[in-house]
């Protein structure tokens, strides 16, 4: 596995007394305070984004090995997609590591 182009993190949010969002921030930058909701959800999904990613690479040669040794499996639990699902799962690796469009 090479290593990885993004920032590992971690990120953190800012709150306030009442436990409303007032930043985003990850050590080391500016702080960047914006309470609007889109952008907000936006932060929670790029915070998942390097755990998200560690994890498809863990179970992606796994998945390939129930693939290969176990198509009975593969099948009952792709329902029927098979290679599309890995397919699907490769070029989301690639283009969260910005290798494919």
């Amino acid at each position: 596995m090479s290593k990885p182009k993004h920032s590992q993190g971690p990120w953190a949010d800012g709150k306030d007394a009442n436990g409303k969002l007032i930043q985003i921030e990850r050590p080391g930058d500016d702080a960047y305070t914006d309470p609007d909701p889109e952008r907000v959800a936006n932060f929670h999904l790029v915070n998942a984004a390097p755990d998200l990613l560690k994890e498809m690479e863990r179970y992606l040669p796994m998945f390939e090995r129930i693939e290969k040794d176990y198509p009975g499996v593969w099948v009952d639990i792709t329902q029927g997609t098979g290679i599309a699902t890995l397919n699907a799962y490769r070029l989301a690796i690639l283009r969260a590591k910005g290798e494919a469009q």
